[in-house]
């Protein structure tokens, strides 16, 4: 576009008169409707973890540590990261630990004791229904209402499915929300509709743009030959512009889509690694792209991650995830360490996909709180009382990162639940589920 070629006369006349100023403000309202929202998301991996190579090693502390083998693919994200170790999940209730792990896990509330599913192959507490309580992504979704399209987003990878353990989001009590599975379908139901809607936005910013950029153009080729009153009024003009650019900007980056993947649902255990990736992409263009501000993924169920599908295959391996973690030796903890360590590549993608997307400041990384955790802590003993966690992003909001946070034994997972109500704005919010027996957010962490 060229520019307008404004004379200094009219130049003048319109910074005197306001009528600059009232264009400049229509700009500016345009570019406040980019608000940017505090978005959420929960992220599931099967089988706690191989505490010494997770565990920063020798004397940590809250700020001066160094990621051990595990969490080493994380090291591009450190400063944006807060490892919180020493929080349990509460021991209330029915169910064998895998089976009630998971929805324990972000809903802070045990399974219902009605007899819906009896297990015969584990001793105590094997007779047990669906869980009692919403999770704290739905809360958090009610809460924000109908702001979006879609009040939240749940993508999974071989989970989902009529039991317990293959959930981490509930709607609420006796109701999992179940997990988009295939990522063709979910692209095709999230953003085959969306293409053209998001190509034409692009377009409409791009126009919006390119005016502000001839009137930036002219403001700056007569400040130095109109009068000092018109002088000062143009340089408040061009500073507002050059604010309503940077806000258009960030817009215009903000909403990349995901590539269209290919449709390959299928058996092969080489799938999960292929689908893994795709939803983590699905799932950042749907916060990017405005569907939702409330999102999960989970990788694989909680409840026995054995058989074909629990044999990691990509990494060369060829015995099964559960039974090693039932074997104290030196081969299986070292194949245990590893799939951990693919996990933090998993996590590590989702972080880097959500900080290549600008948004004002910062990235979308910035702007959301991401909540990694398992069913439990150690698979050889089944011990619940200490889940690994990773906090991650948020720091436009009060998270602070590059931090390693060690909490007493005893402390729950509930103050995590009412620290992510906290950080969406919803700080009413002091207890969380149906057995919390303490108040108030986890220290340190917001």
């Amino acid at each position: 576009m060229t520019s307008m070629l404004w004379s200094r006369r009219d130049l003048g006349k319109l910074a005197g008169t306001g009528f600059l100023a009232a264009a400049l403000r229509s700009f500016q309202a345009q570019a406040q409707t980019q608000t940017i929202p505090k978005r959420i998301v929960l992220f599931f991996t099967p089988h706690g973890t191989v505490w010494d190579r997770w565990r920063p090693a020798g004397t940590p502390t809250p700020t001066n540590f160094a990621l051990p083998y595990i969490l080493q693919p994380l090291q591009a994200f450190k400063s944006k990261l807060t490892l919180v170790d020493g929080v349990g999940l509460p021991g209330d209730g029915p169910g064998a630990p895998h089976t009630r792990g998971p929805a324990v896990l972000f809903t802070g509330s045990p399974l219902a004791n009605d007899g819906t599913f009896t297990r015969s192959d584990c001793s105590g507490g094997c007779s047990f229904g669906w869980n009692t309580y919403r999770s704290v992504d739905q809360e958090i979704a009610n809460r924000l209402g109908t702001a979006t399209p879609y009040k939240s987003l749940e993508f999974g990878v071989s989970s989902g499915g009529g039991f317990p353990g293959s959930h981490i989001s509930y709607a609420g009590p006796g109701a999992p929300n179940p997990p988009r599975q295939d990522p063709f379908v979910a692209f095709q139901q999230l953003f085959s509709n969306q293409i053209g809607t998001v190509a034409a936005k692009q377009r409409k910013l791009a126009r919006r743009l390119n005016v502000l950029d001839a009137i930036n153009g002219d403001l700056q080729s007569v400040q130095g030959r109109v009068s000092t009153a018109d002088k000062l009024r143009l340089d408040a003009h061009v500073s507002s512009l050059s604010q309503i650019q940077h806000a258009l900007q960030t817009a215009q980056a903000s909403c990349t889509l995901p590539p269209t993947p290919d449709h390959k649902l299928t058996n092969d255990p080489l799938w999960r690694p292929w689908a893994m990736d795709r939803q983590i992409e699905l799932l950042a263009s749907s916060l990017a792209c405005g569907l939702t501000r409330v999102g999960s993924l989970m990788f694989r169920p909680g409840e026995n991650d054995g058989g074909a599908q629990g044999i990691y295959d990509w990494l060369g391996q060829t015995s099964e995830h559960h039974l090693a973690t039932h074997d104290s030796g030196v081969p299986a903890q070292n194949q245990l360490a590893d799939i951990y360590r693919w996990y933090a590549g998993r996590f590590a993608y989702l972080l880097q996909k959500l900080d290549s997307f600008t948004e004002d400041e910062g990235t979308l990384l910035d702007h959301t709180l991401v909540i990694w955790g398992s069913e439990l802590g150690d698979g050889r003993t089944h011990d619940i009382t200490n889940v690994p966690f990773v906090v991650a992003g948020g720091g436009l909001h009060g998270v602070t990162g590059g931090r390693y946070l060690r909490y007493p034994a005893g402390t729950l997972n509930q103050r995590l639940l009412v620290s992510a109500c906290h950080y969406m704005g919803f700080t009413d919010v002091n207890t969380y589920g149906t057995v919390d027996k303490g108040s108030g957010k986890l220290s340190g962490l917001l």
